[in-house]
């Protein structure tokens, strides 16, 4: 034990622990020395020592001990003078003799002398007697431990030298001693939590009583001694299963257990009443903690042991006096009552019934006695007798003192509530609640049992009938006047847990339940008007009554409801709020969009409402309000300037929704350009603020995926729209692909983005006035930024799309000169793009360009046009319609009737190289026009010029069908004819002839006198 102990407990010098009880002047008396023989006086020589002393080494230790102790002695001394003194002593100077007093202490134990045992023994024990004082006047004294684990110390340290040279009854006592210390000290560890030291003190005090078992059995030892021993190992045993239950040492707790079960059949029988009371305490104690552990096995076998420690009560009572007969009776009911309680735990209802049967004689009177009754409740209720229980109940509450206990009642009407499985019964605990409540005048009761009716506790046996019997209960007459007190917190709190289990319903979907407690709240708000937040809390809850009555489908009772908070409180932004949720039910859209827009001007108006109503109709698949919503939250955050949702999340939803209403019943024509325009506001906001556009604050790799989002969808948007042709749908694309380049950014893909743009801009132009400006200004933009983009990615295009843009950005700078009225600028770009083109369409079109150049126009058109005709005349595989064209269209641009007649007459040579190829219209158009002409001149008096015409459209005639040949004869001989009657011009005409290409084609006609006949198509 010597080294159990040691290996724990004292391994310093000053431990832990604390007391006292003893006198220093006892202690003198006790010592083999008297005070002050041994003392030396400072300065005085020192004293001569006996040559015996160096002759006997023991004798010369044994001496040394003895100052030891004496000195020790005066140390404890002093800390008792010290403790007296009380806060003038100081705290220093008492821990500083405390540790004298334990390093004194040291050397005493290190000398190891059994012949001072005894006086050692007696300085232990005035040591623990001294921390029992220390203790008793300062209980928090940290010293009084100290000296107590001290003491200790000093009793192990001596215990088998002194005991060994004791009389049986001496030896006794030691052990007693010893034990008892322990015991106490180990004690005093459970109470600071210690529980593994407290476990070590036992498991030593368990050695040392496990030695005196046999001073126990043995007769001839006193009664009151033997008592004094089971009453010390009863308690050991209690103190040491709580520490093991607090270190959850099961196998030694069960060991324990068991020795307690068998305890009580060895007890003597002659046993006072007092002792038993104690012995049964200890188990009970015991008990009382398992129990409270849930090990209600063990703590039944501790309660039954502790009844069978008292034994017959009874006969106990009648050969002792009444106090002790009054204190065996008190502690049975005690033990008894929670071994009944440990019974239902265990849900042994059976022996819990029978237990309680036993203790009923017991109790009178049983009104005052009501965790006796409630036991009786649970036990009838687990039998399944729950008509017992009601009947239990009922004469409980009917027998109950002025001023019952609150919290015992709870639990009785909580258990017949949960055990009555039949409405009818249920019905009958609601109405006993209701006539006690009103009886007792006790409406925190009412509170705290519709607060169980309303948790999960009572939802798990009760099921809907809960909430009924919340409304029976807190509507009934009897119940509403207790709330109606100056005191308003228990009406306040009763209305709070009845709104919170009505909104839990409603948001479950049970509307019926949710409304009858809607409505029984609007009573108790009305209740608490006269604190000012009455009207609140009825505008609150006709609000909640609006919203279930909406789902329910009863849409005149809530604008009923809803019109009657609005009186109640005007201005309030929430019961516009609930109004248009109504409108959105009743397909008022007229309505519904209306408070929308003037729900911004409201003085409580946050954008988060309408994010709330946004939701609403987006669940209801009401996408005309849900984008109406949107719409103004984004316009009031881009006037506010108050961010409530990143701009292009609202973006992102607007466009979502815009394309669902597309898709159904949008009036865009599945056009989509809705949906454009939110594009192009997204466009704008990146443009101007990239670091905010979605919230971040600061542009990085999270909003990668936003951004290309509104790419993928402005250029998606742009393909759809540019298939549906027409201006609006052709400009709306063009905007869609320059808002996708502007989020693609830098990336290569741009490039062809804003190269979509400009040319589906060029597509959709606008000759009007008004317009013309803003498109040449847009256009140039276009082209800027396209050429800008091009020269940094060009690198990272393939090749066809490098071709592709390389080859249209002159083409687009073309047109920007055209729009710009830039005549020498539109001229040199064409010469640029005949080295690098030689496709003839782009310049046919860039003919059709000139014409915004409009007076100026006719030597641009003339030049592209020009280089038109020779692409196509140069192509492998000429394009004789193409050809035609041209050639046509330079005819009609051309300057002077010799640039016509030199066109023309170029054209009669390709219709004779490819007269089956050339279009015959073409040829009919070029004889008629070179005819027509010709007659013109010849009327105006230049007939030279005129006969040059005349001959090219009559060398056409040929190639102009079989219809066309038959007049060939006709229209020659006229101008032969008229030629004879003018022989003047005839040398006129000569020279001309000559000047002119293709004069031989012409020299055998001659010019009519007279004035030709024009040719009719």
């Amino acid at each position: 034990m010597n080294t159990i102990l040691e290996k724990f407990m004292f391994q310093s010098k000053g431990g832990q622990g604390g007391g006292a009880s003893k006198t220093f002047h006892e202690m003198l008396g006790l010592s083999s020395s008297p005070p002050g023989k041994n003392k030396e006086r400072e300065g005085d020589p020192p004293p001569e020592r006996s040559r015996k002393a160096f002759e006997n080494p023991r004798q010369a230790q044994r001496s040394e001990v003895a100052t030891r102790v004496l000195e020790a002695s005066q140390d404890l001394a002093a800390i008792l003078d010290l403790i007296k003194g009380g806060e003038a002593a100081g705290p220093e100077a008492i821990e500083g003799k405390l540790g004298s007093l334990c390093e004194k202490v040291e050397a005493i134990l290190t000398k190891e002398d059994a012949e001072q045992a005894r006086e050692i023994w007696r300085l232990g024990i005035d040591v623990w007697n001294a921390a029992l004082s220390w203790i008793q006047s300062d209980p928090p004294a940290k010293g009084g431990r100290t000296m107590k684990q001290l003491s200790c110390k000093i009793a192990v340290e001596v215990f088998v030298p002194v005991s060994s040279k004791s009389s049986r009854a001496d030896k006794l006592e030691i052990h007693l001693s010893l034990s008892r210390r322990l015991v106490d000290t180990g004690d005093m560890w459970m109470r600071a939590s210690c529980f593994e030291k407290a476990e070590f003190c036992f498991s030593g005090a368990s050695e040392s009583l496990g030695q005196m078992t046999a001073y126990a059995d043995d007769n001839a030892v006193p009664i009151a001694k033997r008592e004094e021993v089971l009453t010390l190992l009863f308690s050991l045993h209690s103190k040491r299963g709580w520490a093991a239950l607090e270190l959850k040492q099961d196998i030694l707790l069960s060991s324990l257990v068991g020795r307690c079960k068998e305890m009580p059949k060895t007890l003597p029988p002659d046993l006072a009443p007092a002792t038993l009371c104690a012995l049964a305490e200890e188990l009970f104690s015991l008990g009382e903690a398992l129990l409270a552990s849930d090990r209600t096995g063990q703590s039944i076998s501790m309660f039954d042991s502790a009844i069978e420690v008292l034994g017959d009560v009874r006969r106990l009572a009648s050969e002792n006096g009444e106090d002790a007969s009054k204190r065996l009776k008190n502690v049975l009911v005690r033990i008894t009552k929670n071994l009944a309680h440990a019974h239902l735990n265990a849900k042994n209802y059976s022996e819990a019934q029978a237990v309680l049967s036993f203790l009923r004689p017991k109790l009178e009177p049983i009104h005052k006695h009501n965790s006796f009754q409630f036991m009786s409740i649970k036990a009838a209720l687990g039998l399944e007798k729950p008509a017992d229980a009601l009947g239990i109940l009922e004469s409980a509450t009917t027998s109950a003192a002025e001023n019952p206990r609150h919290q015992i009642f709870l639990e009785m009407f909580k258990a017949c509530y949960s055990g009555c499985t039949q409405k009818d019964l249920r019905e009958r605990v609601v109405s006993q609640l209701v006539t006690f409540c009103e009886r007792s005048k006790n409406a925190s009761l009412v509170v705290d049992f519709c607060c169980f009716l309303l948790s999960r506790d009572a939802g798990e046996v009760a099921g809907t009938q809960k909430y009924a019997s919340t409304v029976a209960i807190t509507g009934d007459p009897k119940v509403t006047v207790l709330f109606n007190t100056p005191d308003k917190s228990h009406c306040v709190r009763l209305y709070g847990i009845m709104f919170d289990s009505a909104v839990q319903t409603y948001q479950g979907g049970d509307y019926k339940v949710s409304r009858d407690l809607f409505q029984t709240c609007l009573l108790y708000a009305s209740l608490n008007e006269s604190d000012g937040a009455g009207e609140n809390l009825r505008t609150k809850v006709l609000r909640c009554l609006s919203l279930v009555l909406l789902a329910q489908k009863e849409f005149k009772k809530a604008e009923q409801h809803i019109a009657l908070a609005k009186d109640l409180e005007q201005g309030n932004v929430a019961n516009d709020l609930i109004l248009i949720r109504l409108h959105m039910a009743q397909s008022d859209y007229a309505r519904c969009l209306t408070m929308i827009r003037s729900l911004t001007q409201n003085p409580e108006f946050h954008p988060k409402q309408l994010l709330s109503i946004c939701r609403e109709a987006i669940r209801d698949k009401q996408n005309k309000v849900a984008c109406e919503c949107l719409h103004k939250l984004f316009e009031h955050q881009k006037q506010s300037e108050e961010i409530t949702e990143p701009h292009s999340t609202l973006l992102r939803c607007l466009i979502s929704l815009s394309e669902e209403q597309v898709g159904g019943d949008g009036d865009d024509g599945g056009g989509g350009l809705g949906t454009a325009n939110y594009l192009e506001e997204a466009r704008e906001l990146y443009s101007r603020d990239r670091k905010n556009f979605c919230g971040g604050g600061k542009a990085g790799a999270r909003d990668e995926p936003t951004v290309h989002w509104f790419a993928c969808k402005a250029w998606d948007l742009g393909l759809k729209l540019s298939g549906l042709g027409g201006r609006e749908a052709l400009r709306a694309a063009s905007r869609m692909f320059e808002a996708s380049g502007t989020f693609l950014g830098d990336q290569a893909k741009g490039c062809e983005a804003l190269l979509y743009a400009s040319v589906l801009h060029l597509d959709a132009h606008d000759d009007e006035e008004g317009n013309a400006v803003d498109d040449a200004e847009r256009l140039a933009g276009l082209v800027r930024s396209l050429e800008l983009a091009f020269l940094k990615h060009k690198r990272a295009l393939d090749e066809d799309l490098q071709r592709k843009i390389g080859g249209r950005i002159p083409w687009l700078k073309y047109e920007v000169a055209c729009q710009a009225k830039d005549v020498p600028t539109a001229l040199q770009l064409l010469m640029e793009l005949q080295l690098v083109s030689e496709d003839p369409a782009h310049f046919v079109q860039m003919a059709r360009s000139a014409d915004v150049l409009a007076s100026r126009s006719n030597a641009v058109k003339a030049r592209a046009l020009g280089i038109a005709l020779k692409c196509f005349q140069g192509a492998d595989k000429v394009s004789y319609e193409g050809v035609a064209f041209c050639l046509r269209s330079l005819i009609e641009l051309r300057g002077s009737d010799d640039e016509g007649i030199g066109l023309c007459s170029q054209a009669l040579e390709v219709v004779k190289q490819a007269a089956a190829a050339y279009p015959e219209e073409e040829v009919r158009w070029l004889a008629r026009t070179s005819w027509n002409r010709g007659v013109q001149l010849y009327e105006l008096g230049e007939r030279g010029k005129g006969r040059l015409w005349m001959r090219v459209g009559l060398d056409l005639f040929p190639f102009c069908g079989r219809e066309w040949l038959a007049d060939l004869d006709r229209y020659e001989k006229h101008l032969r004819d008229r030629q004879a009657a003018c022989p003047e011009d005839q040398d006129q005409d000569q020279d001309q002839d000559q000047d002119q290409e293709g004069g031989e084609a012409s020299k055998q006609h001659q010019h009519p006198a007279a004035t030709p006949t024009p040719m009719v198509a």
